[in-house]
């Protein structure tokens, strides 16, 4: 929060390795985000899901709601099974300002303010992650990321 400048009333979201790490933290979620998950994670989509009993108050600010994402970056994955399969995590940027999609443009903000950073290669896209809400009875999109809203549509309508 203080590296990043992030308000301390904004949850963490929660990083998986493995997409059974989901029923850790999530409940009550539809058919449709599962059509949706199992075609895009691991990928660049963050589902906000209803949280279960696990998740720590501190995460999710008291809120009664937890962001998930499973990534497909190989080096996240990699710490993230190394931290037992989970982890919180959050873009490495300063709040409020864009993302970065290369390793020295990160540094640039950030390095007299971290001890350390793993540079994990060329990132897959120039675009930040697709946000859903599937906490409600309809899906919906709160960033619209790689994964286009036309593409979501069209999952969940034909299938």
């Amino acid at each position: 929060y203080e590296i990043k400048g992030r308000d301390f009333n904004k949850p963490l979201p929660i990083f998986i390795s493995e997409i059974s790490e989901l029923d850790r933290f999530a409940e009550d979620f539809s058919e449709d985000i599962k059509k949706i998950i199992k075609k895009y994670w691991p990928g660049p989509l963050t589902v906000i899901f209803r949280k279960n009993k696990n998740v720590p108050d501190w995460i999710t600010r008291g809120g009664d709601t937890v962001g998930i994402r499973f990534p497909d970056s190989k080096v996240s994955l990699q710490i993230t099974k190394s931290c037992g399969g989970t982890l919180t995590a959050t873009s490495a940027n300063i709040s409020r300002k864009g993302s970065h999609f290369i390793f020295k443009d990160v540094m640039k903000e950030l390095k007299d303010k971290v001890d350390l950073a793993i540079d994990g290669g060329k990132t897959f896209y120039k675009k930040e992650s697709t946000v859903l809400d599937a906490t409600g009875p309809e899906i919906k999109i709160l960033r619209e990321g790689v994964i286009g809203r036309t593409e979501i549509f069209n999952l969940v309508k034909n299938s």
